[in-house]
């Protein structure tokens, strides 16, 4: 996050968290640091799959010239079925630095976060 002038930091906010149960610490953390609570609201849990069918489709997608992943939890649930390294093909997009942190400690090292 960056980092923001004193005098703009509002005060007495309150985020609405609406990541998966179990997914706020990170929010909750960087609101708290500027002055603020969070409200959790969970509509969803993560839940993985499982089976040769996902397995299937995950070899399929890890076999595309560009794999983008949305989130650390999405990273640790491939890594469960396959082992990434193996399957890299090309650089791998991720949406934030969290992501590509989560790949790299799986052995990624060509990622490319915004």
């Amino acid at each position: 996050m960056t980092s923001m002038a004193n005098h703009t930091i509002p005060t007495g906010w309150t985020l609405i968290s609406l990541r998966p149960q179990g997914q706020h610490a990170g929010l909750r953390l960087a609101a708290a640091r500027l002055g603020g609570a969070t409200v959790v609201l969970s509509p969803w849990r993560l839940q993985r799959l499982q089976g040769a069918a996902v397995e299937q489709r995950l070899n399929r997608a890890l076999a595309c010239a560009r794999v983008v992943f949305t989130s650390p939890a999405a990273v640790a649930a491939a890594a469960a079925l396959q082992h990434l390294p193996a399957a890299q093909r090309g650089p791998w997009l991720t949406v934030g630095e969290g992501t590509a942190r989560a790949l790299h400690a799986h052995g990624i090292t060509n990622v490319h976060a915004p």
